[in-house]
């Protein structure tokens, strides 16, 4: 009696077509539901971190710029810090409303990345606020002190391009292992999330050998 006749041989078969229908429907669903839950986690972080990105977004007002504005002399410790305090602000506001999100169990460690940045950031624009009383400071001594004075300053600025790369750096971690997982379940993102801010290139002519930066006094 050939085997496709009996009966048990037919029962077992359609158990086992079964299942594997079943498995597929499992999986299908599943990477479905997975890709639908990192969609909308990214549509929410980008929206809670909103004002952060607002304030690193290529343009005149963005603080990279705001910053290479004062590097290169275009603006006033005062107006520098006045910036600050408004960076502090959102990106607070920034950190709070991202905490409050659930990520996939993935993108745990990514998130945490991102907050640790969002406070090294903070961080950084407060430095800024320091910045300006010792160019404060600076106004206020004798001449034969201001090199000393100028010093600090530019001491300052170098500590705290440091802090701002190690936040890059955190920042771009978090960021890619999102990309990496948007990719990896077929995600297009409504809002690529942009890249750190990093810092603008001074001009040509400060980068030569021998040139000092020119501040302003505020």
């Amino acid at each position: 009696m050939p085997l496709m006749r009996r009966t048990w041989f037919r029962r077992t078969a359609a158990i086992v077509l079964a299942l594997l229908a079943l498995w597929i429907a499992m999986f299908v669903w599943g990477r479905v539901s997975r890709a639908s839950a990192l969609r909308s986690y990214e549509t929410k972080l980008f929206d809670a971190a909103r004002p952060f990105f607002q304030d690193i977004e290529q343009g005149d007002t963005s603080m990279q710029q705001v910053v290479a504005n004062f590097r290169d002399g275009k603006i006033t410790s005062t107006d520098l810090a006045k910036a600050a305090a408004k960076w502090e602000s959102d990106f607070n506001s920034a950190g709070s409303a991202v905490s409050q999100l659930k990520p996939p169990s993935e993108l745990n460690a990514a998130q945490a990345s991102f907050i640790a940045a969002l406070r090294d950031y903070i961080g950084v624009v407060r430095f800024y606020v320091v910045v300006q009383k010792q160019r404060q400071l600076e106004d206020a001594i004798p001449k034969v002190n201001k090199k000393a004075a100028e010093d600090q300053v530019q001491l300052l600025l170098l500590q705290i391009s440091d802090a701002r790369s190690r936040a890059d750096t955190l920042y771009t971690s978090a960021v890619t292992a999102i990309n990496d997982l948007a990719k990896k379940w077929g995600v297009k993102a409504k809002n690529p999330l942009p890249a750190a801010p990093g810092e603008v290139p001074p001009p040509a002519t400060q980068g030569a050998p021998g040139g000092g930066l020119s501040l302003p006094s505020p």
